[in-house]
């Protein structure tokens, strides 16, 4: 009885040991097949693609270091998903794992410049989140010794619902005749030898531009000066339809 029962946990002892052995190999050879992804990702990576991940981290960390507020909260859960859709992409396209000739490519044009486009969306909140300081006094101040005069102030005599419109249809518009542009180039054009050079220049001036924003903040005369102003802008539909996309939104403490 005693030799059986040594016998018996002489032989699962024997299975346990060829259990883990496998699995240290499965192991290996996980270690192994993911340093290899990794590696084929890294030396795939174009340099916009560095640019956008690097663009999308900032944004993150910033987000991130700031003051705890509803405010964070909500944009952090928009950029940090950003980032890791975009990092997910990278890893599945670079890296060889999706070989579909129109999943793959789709796919990537959305992470590396869908990305960076929505994300100006997100400057109404997590710009002064970010940076609640405001460099607006001392570039109003360059103004006046270069021009001499306030431009915006000037313009006020002009307000009426008739020019409010006329430039605001034009401001918002300029974003669709942008799209019309942009859009059909990077999801459309086959041109490679266009389309590469074309992404990274304009990648290139969205995020630094976009970074840049958090680095030196003004919100314009039309916040610094706004006591100086004799005409109010009438609402309209283009102007308002311009402040819902696109103005700068405020925190009630003014920031």
């Amino acid at each position: 009885m005693t030799q059986t029962s040594n016998r018996f946990f002489d032989e699962i002892a024997r299975l346990m040991n060829d259990a883990a052995g496998v699995a240290s190999g499965v192991r290996r050879e996980f270690d192994t097949l993911f340093r290899a992804q990794a590696e084929r990702m890294l030396r795939e990576l174009a340099i916009h693609d560095w640019i956008v991940v690097s663009y999308l981290t900032i944004l993150t960390m910033a987000v991130a270091m700031s003051d705890d507020s509803p405010v964070r909260s909500r944009c952090l859960g928009h950029v940090a998903p950003m980032l890791a859709f975009c990092v997910a992409v990278l890893a599945l396209v670079r890296g060889g794992l999706v070989k579909d000739t129109f999943i793959g490519p789709l796919a990537y044009r959305v992470a590396v410049y869908g990305t960076v486009q929505i994300s100006y969306f997100e400057l109404r909140e997590l710009l002064p989140l970010v940076n609640p300081t405001s460099l607006d006094a001392k570039l109003s101040f360059i103004d006046g010794r270069i021009l001499h005069f306030e431009p915006s102030l000037f313009m006020d005599r002009f307000v009426t619902s008739a020019t409010t419109e006329w430039f605001a249809f034009f401001y918002f518009g300029y974003f669709a005749l942008l799209a019309s542009h942009v859009l059909p180039m990077v999801f459309v054009s086959r041109r490679s030898d266009l389309v590469a050079p074309f992404a990274l220049g304009m990648i290139f001036v969205y995020a630094m531009a976009h970074t840049l924003y958090m680095v030196v903040p003004g919100y314009g005369p039309v916040r610094y000066l706004a006591d100086r102003y004799q005409h109010e802008l009438p609402s309209g539909v283009w102007l308002n339809a311009s402040d819902r996309h696109f103005a700068y939104r405020f925190r009630d403490d003014g920031r």
